[in-house]
């Protein structure tokens, strides 16, 4: 009976074992893939902001700007006048270049 015992135990244990890192993995590639598909869907969800017509809210979702710059942004359109081109922003005291590069894929005149 302790022989039988004994074997059922190291069967077990070896069953156990090889189930525990392919479980691993499953939940790993689960992981990755949720992550993958999360930033997909961020991307498609992300709409292009027309910086003549939003307001200060709407702008400060865009990458890098505060209410305080948004609203800049608005009172500058506001006294000059629609935006001709993305790079006019620049114009607007405290927004550079760098800005309108890494958000120009997301906004729109």
């Amino acid at each position: 009976m302790k022989i039988l015992t004994s074997s059922f135990l190291v069967s077990s244990f070896l069953a156990l074992s090889l189930l525990i890192p392919s479980t691993s993995f499953a939940f790993a590639d689960k992981a990755q893939n949720k992550n993958v598909a999360s930033g997909a869907v961020a991307q498609a969800n992300h709409s292009r902001v027309d910086i003549n017509k939003a307001n200060a809210a709407q702008l400060s979702e865009l990458k890098g700007l505060g209410s305080k710059k948004a609203q800049a942004i608005v009172d500058y359109r506001q006294a000059h006048g629609p935006f001709k081109s993305l790079t006019d922003l620049a114009n607007v005291k405290g927004i550079g270049e760098k800005f309108i590069e890494k958000n120009a894929q997301y906004m729109k005149l």
